[in-house]
């Protein structure tokens, strides 16, 4: 009789363990008058040591870069300059036409001149040509283009792309808010057209572009 009630109470012990295991797994839901309960969840830290950085546009001369550093801190900022090797898309201008001897490419420069465009002799395989110019910028390029139309003279354009040096004005990694400060004052200036980025904690690496 003992053994039958202990096998009883074991039995009843288990099933107890389970439905207690079952309902911590699947707990119940409580239905009070329809009311949803909504609970504020906080958004996630951002990670230690996030930093953003002021970036300007690319220089095509380092004296321009330089001139402009200075300038930079004469205001009370802390600029400093990175040069690197980039890919740069650039158009020129020619006479179309190759003459035969120095002297008929001197008479056909002498046009040019009178029309008030400078050119520049190049000798080459086919004979001498003038160059016209080289521009980097889309206004420079549209500011040519008028003047060449307005010679009266016939031109081509030539549309190439080189790596070469090319210089940048960056400022120290800082808190978003105290970077954002920056990227304004840099951005009155003028002629840096200022870009916000994400750095790493140690100022290298990072996001994309925020401004």
């Amino acid at each position: 009789m003992n053994r039958i009630l202990q096998r009883i109470l074991i039995a009843l012990m288990v099933a107890a363990m389970g439905a207690l295991a079952w309902m911590a797994w699947n707990p119940v839901v409580v239905d009070r008058g329809g009311r949803t309960l909504r609970l504020a969840v906080p958004p996630p830290p951002r990670p230690a040591g996030q930093r953003w950085q002021v970036v300007s546009r690319r220089f095509l001369r380092e004296d321009d870069a330089r001139a402009m550093a200075r300038r930079l801190t004469g205001l009370g900022l802390h600029p400093r300059i990175r040069a690197d090797r980039e890919q740069v898309e650039w158009t020129g201008f020619a006479d179309p036409y190759s003459y035969p001897s120095t002297a008929a490419a001197i008479e056909a420069q002498a046009r040019w001149k009178q029309a008030g465009i400078d050119s520049t002799v190049l000798h080459d395989d086919l004979g001498y040509r003038l160059l016209l110019g080289r521009f980097y910028s889309g206004k420079e390029i549209a500011g040519q283009k008028a003047r060449l139309a307005a010679s009266g003279l016939e031109w081509r354009e030539e549309r190439h792309s080189e790596e070469r040096t090319v210089w940048r004005i960056l400022f120290p990694p800082q808190p978003r808010e105290e970077a954002e400060v920056t990227w304004g004052a840099a951005q009155k200036v003028g002629g840096l057209d200022p870009l916000l980025r994400r750095v790493g904690p140690a100022g290298t690496g990072g996001g994309g572009d925020a401004r």
